[in-house]
């Protein structure tokens, strides 16, 4: 359950139509419920379950033959290993929003939740508020850009943390 998200991204690598996406993704997890059992624990299961819905998503295309642009099964593959190696990537930076998020004031969290949970525009905002359209747009370029430098050091400290310490003695 805690990795659906990021197999359904999986997913929209390789069907970028959402409709496809969708039914490709229910139909790889009720297979990924059946083969529960021939998952080795101890290995990486984002990737086992990605692999299977890879796969899923090979049959789907093959189905969908008429389609007017295809992509080949290398281009494909290409793209979702990829995705794979970058998923560790994009969920350490998810994991950093989400700190960054925390450590913000109060109103400025209050503030960004509205306008991105929501969905809704920085204008649409402001009317509710009662601000002008201005500076709620102002606010949130602010907020913006102290999340993405909170994000920038908070990447940084984890590379250093797991970098290698220290040359090794001959190259001293």
């Amino acid at each position: 359950m805690q990795n659906q998200r990021r197999i359904f991204i999986h997913i929209l690598t390789l069907l970028p139509k959402l409709a496809d996406a969708e039914e490709v993704f229910q139909q790889a997890c009720v297979i990924i419920l059946d083969k529960a059992d021939q998952f080795a624990p101890g290995t990486n299961f984002v990737r086992w379950a990605c692999q299977i819905a890879q796969y899923e998503a090979y049959n789907y295309r093959r189905r969908l033959q008429n389609e007017r642009l295809h992509f080949n099964d290398e281009l494909l593959d290409a793209l979702a290993n990829r995705r794979l190696d970058n998923s560790e990537v994009l969920q350490a930076e998810l994991d950093a929003l989400r700190l960054c998020v925390s450590k913000l004031p109060q109103a400025d969290r209050q503030l960004i939740q509205e306008r991105y949970q929501r969905d809704i525009s920085s204008r649409e905002l402001a009317m509710e508020l009662g601000r002008p359209e201005n500076t709620v747009y102002k606010a949130i370029h602010r907020i913006r850009r102290s999340l993405r430098e909170c994000i920038q050091r908070s990447m940084a400290r984890t590379e250093r943390e797991t970098a290698p310490q220290g040359l090794p003695e001959i190259l001293t």
